[in-house]
């Protein structure tokens, strides 16, 4: 039987979190000057697929830029993902190639205008420099990946294994970069550097098999109420106002949004006075109730913030869920709650 996937999916697997990070990580080795591809067959992958001119390179790298930066869809993918995904493929071709464009689009206006191009500096050592920099943000990139990795695979030991692949990844391009010029010496150190590698491969694979299927309790600065669909709707049965959070730890609006509006101590005494139950669905790992629920309100990720207004005294009935945008602030939260919004 198949099984339920929604956009996003591929960070909800422990492996891809790994395989991402050791892939930037490389990028931002080389980036920063630690090690140069010159020869050998891997330089020439690499040569083919994201420097040689024409469609292949741009192609592959289109497909890296995809995967790392479109899992988290908020706050303008949202309604094209949930309403690409429900309809039939040439309408939701068309919406992708949309999206394809607008990544794109750069790049169109500088192949159509060459007088821009006059603006942008011109080469020289400064570039060599500006590489070294832009090894930073790849860095920045790893350090997150290996936070949701140990998220997914738990706590310290998953910070312990993730950082142990980086750091066998490094160990093994180190020891290929210091080739003796004897021939025992040298195959010797091959054989060190791939069997480093390969032990940062075996980590990613031990990590498929200590991850939980589905997602774990989430650590939260305040108290809140775990999703199934059998506790919410328990809740929708009572007649407290209910706030559902749909998160995942990939999710870097979902973090903004619990930092800057909901775990905010404003919005925690607004909570408390109005008996707001406040409900969280962490999709970090797979979890096809959670899958569902997005797909009930149309969407294909997360963040997905809906609210139950409280029970009217007078007619027992609850008004018709909102769904709230996908960008808080603790104001428009509190709005809604008051029924101002």
């Amino acid at each position: 039987a198949g099984q339920q996937i929604g956009w996003g999916f591929q960070l909800q697997n422990p492996i891809v979190i790994l395989l991402l990070a050791y892939l930037l990580f490389t990028m931002a080795l080389n980036l920063s000057g630690f090690f140069e591809i010159k020869s050998g067959p891997l330089a020439n992958i690499g040569h083919k697929l994201a420097s040689k001119h024409g469609y292949k390179g741009t192609f592959f790298t289109g497909i890296l830029a995809t995967i790392v930066a479109t899992p988290c869809t908020a706050p303008f993918m949202a309604t094209a993902m949930g309403y690409a995904l429900t309809q039939p493929p040439v309408i939701a071709m068309a919406i992708f190639m949309a999206l394809g464009l607008g990544l794109a689009l750069p790049y169109l206006v500088l192949c159509f205008v060459p007088a821009l191009r006059q603006s942008l500096p011109k080469p020289g050592a400064w570039m060599e420099t500006f590489r070294q920099f832009m090894s930073f943000p790849l860095f920045a990139s790893v350090a997150w990946l290996i936070w949701v990795y140990a998220q997914q695979v738990g706590g310290g030991y998953g910070t312990l294994l993730g950082l142990g692949g980086l750091i066998l990844i490094a160990f093994g391009i180190w020891v290929a970069r210091h080739e003796p010029r004897k021939q025992p010496w040298k195959t010797g150190i091959h054989a060190v550097s791939v069997v480093s590698i390969i032990l940062a491969f075996v980590i990613a694979g031990l990590s498929h098999m200590t991850a939980p299927r589905t997602s774990a309790e989430k650590e939260s600065a305040m108290p809140y109420i775990s999703f199934s669909t059998e506790t919410l709707d328990r809740l929708i049965a009572s007649d407290a106002p209910i706030l559902v959070d749909m998160t995942a730890s990939w999710c870097i609006t979902c973090q903004v949004n619990e930092r800057i509006a909901i775990y905010t101590d404003a919005t925690q005494a607004l909570f408390k006075q109005q008996n707001v139950q406040y409900v969280v669905g962490d999709w970090t790992n797979q979890n096809p109730e959670i899958t569902a629920y997005l797909k009930k309100y149309g969407r294909s990720g997360v963040p997905l913030y809906v609210f139950y207004g409280a029970r009217d005294t007078i007619t027992g009935a609850r008004p018709e869920p909102r769904i709230l945008p996908q960008l808080l602030t603790a104001g428009l939260i509190a709005d809604v709650i008051h029924g101002e919004e």
